[in-house]
């Protein structure tokens, strides 16, 4: 309701969670395509050190369609869940084989509708990733210099 969200706006209770993440690897590594919990409502992210890279799938209007066809066959989506280092073994929801859902999978979008935006130490955005289907890529880099978010 926007009575509660108002008032968590009054109370300065808007950024009321902190988490940092902290990665290192010999290879680039994606996180999963997903939406966040209601947390990121409004999520402020700075980068602190090393690079990275958000994917940001995005739609022109309300009522734009996605990709067609809509959904991975099996084979398509254990793929995409391999490539994502998740377990394939289990069987998807339905809203995990909606290509709609899938911002690494660059045929699955239009051009215009999926940002890449590159991120280095300084670099910051506000956003509400609790909307939207995002996916951050980390970087290759070492324990001595690793990526801080």
């Amino acid at each position: 309701r926007a009575d509660f969200f108002c008032h968590v706006f009054r109370e300065r209770g808007h950024f009321g969670a902190i988490e940092a993440q902290v990665w290192w690897g010999s290879e680039s590594t994606p996180t999963r395509s997903h939406k966040d919990g209601a947390t990121s409502l409004l999520h402020l992210a700075i980068s602190l050190g090393g690079s990275r890279t958000v994917r940001i799938g995005t739609f022109e209007k309300p009522d734009s369609f996605g990709p067609s066809p809509w959904v991975y066959n099996r084979d398509d989506w254990a793929r995409w869940q391999r490539f994502q280092h998740c377990d394939d073994s289990v069987p998807p929801g339905a809203s995990q084989i909606m290509k709609e859902n899938n911002v690494w999978d660059d045929e699955a979008w239009k051009e215009d509708d999926l940002r890449k935006v590159a991120m280095s130490a300084g670099d910051m955005y506000l956003s509400a990733p609790f909307i939207f289907e995002h996916g951050v890529m980390y970087d290759r880099c070492t324990r001595a210099d690793p990526i801080i978010a």
